[in-house]
């Protein structure tokens, strides 16, 4: 995989200084990259090169990460956003460590965000590519601003360079400040390979350690869209009381999950059944594989 290298940026009060001959470096370094990977959609394409070279537009900001040094070796709107100086947007920061302020993560988003952040990771050893601007990883989450308010973001992740094991080495984010807030975390891969969005989901569950069957997923969906047993085990050419018996234990299997984490939680009905769903990510309602 090609790699990129970065150069050190320094930073003076709240401004990021770097020489233009290393801007034009970067900027070239990144463009050529995805110039030369596959990419479906053109205006995609022209849109995050506009954004490399620094038209990020309302409500966006940037920032680059480099894993050998553990920290962010770029940002650019990052104050204008959120109030934080640059010096406090860290991956500590970031990520709510312990004795660390401030916590810029809304503190009921963070373990989804760090797990949702590890499943990537995973499937990068696998073998996932992440590369161009077709290929990204979108998370919407909550973070606490400066002053104090909170906002959702939806943060657009480019690995560009991992290590012959996959790990990531050198990530590229763009955040967009949201109008509106969102409870639930979400997640998207926009990635054209086949069985990736599926095996995210599988990795999700097993780091839950909660399991659940192709069939629930099926009906859970379906009783979203407003069905009835009756109607959803014609649909699926089963009897109704077999759909009420999945009903049942999938309430069990989310009643034990939130027992074992000391949550005090009650599953009582479907409504309890998917906003669990929602809120651990189990499967995605709108992806066609879970």
């Amino acid at each position: 995989m090609t790699k990129l290298h970065f150069f050190l940026i320094f930073t003076h009060t709240n401004k990021t200084i770097l020489k233009y001959e290393q801007v034009k470096t970067l900027r070239k370094e990144l463009i050529h990259l995805f110039e030369n990977t596959h990419v479906k959609n053109r205006d995609e394409h022209k849109q995050l090169i506009n954004i490399i070279n620094g038209f990020t537009g309302l409500y966006k900001f940037i920032t680059i990460y480099d894993f050998h040094k553990k920290k962010f070796v770029f940002h650019h709107g990052v104050t204008q956003n959120t109030g934080y100086e640059n010096q406090e947007f860290t991956v500590e920061t970031l990520n709510n460590a312990e004795g660390i302020k401030p916590h810029i993560i809304h503190p009921t988003d963070i373990e989804h965000k760090l797990r949702y952040d590890l499943v990537m990771y995973k499937l990068l050893a696998e073998g996932v590519k992440i590369a161009s601007l077709a290929d990204s990883y979108e998370i919407v989450m909550r973070i606490v601003l400066k002053s104090g308010d909170i906002k959702s973001v939806r943060r657009q992740t480019y690995i560009f360079e991992t290590d012959d094991n996959g790990t990531p080495m050198t990530q590229l984010d763009v955040w967009e400040v949201l109008k509106d807030i969102n409870p639930y975390v979400k997640v998207r891969l926009n990635y054209s390979g086949k069985g990736v969005t599926k095996r995210f989901y599988q990795i999700n569950r097993e780091l839950l350690k909660f399991q659940i069957t192709q069939r629930q997923i099926e009906i859970i969906k379906l009783r979203q869209q407003r069905f009835d047993n009756k109607q959803i085990a014609e649909k699926l050419n089963v009897s109704p009381k077999t759909i009420e018996n999945h009903i049942r234990s999938l309430k069990l299997k989310i009643q034990d999950f939130y027992n074992q984490k000391n949550i005090d939680e009650k599953i009582q009905n479907m409504n309890d059944i998917i906003h669990f769903i929602k809120t651990y990510g189990i499967f995605s309602f709108t992806a066609n594989c879970n």
